[in-house]
């Protein structure tokens, strides 16, 4: 590769890091909020079996065993997660605004 493939592919490679940043980031917050309806929403209960069934794998079929039945401690480790993934998102849209701000500061002078 010679230095400026490399440059492009480097420049095309933050790129898509960025935006696809921005994008999980407003995305987030809309799933913080609806995780957080769904922990205290009254949910039908399945069996082993039919969660198997189901197929249904990903962060909404996360379960502690063990926080399962201490309810108020399942509730707090949750909703630290949460806003750990929160805080997460936040800061990412802030980095990514001032960012931009830069940029678009950068191309109106040029």
């Amino acid at each position: 590769m010679t230095k400026v493939s490399q440059h492009r592919a480097a420049r095309a490679l933050i790129s898509t890091h960025r935006w696809l940043g921005i994008a999980l980031a407003v995305l987030f917050p809309i799933w913080f909020v609806s995780g957080m309806i769904m922990m205290y929403a009254r949910m039908p209960e399945l069996t082993p079996a039919e969660r198997v069934a189901r197929l249904y794998h990903g962060l909404h079929s996360l379960d502690f065993p063990l926080l399962y039945y201490r309810r108020p401690l399942w509730d707090a480790v949750v909703t630290v997660l949460s806003l750990g993934g929160m805080v997460l998102s936040v800061t990412t849209m802030w980095a990514a605004y001032r960012r931009l701000r830069r940029g678009v500061r950068q191309w109106g002078s040029a």
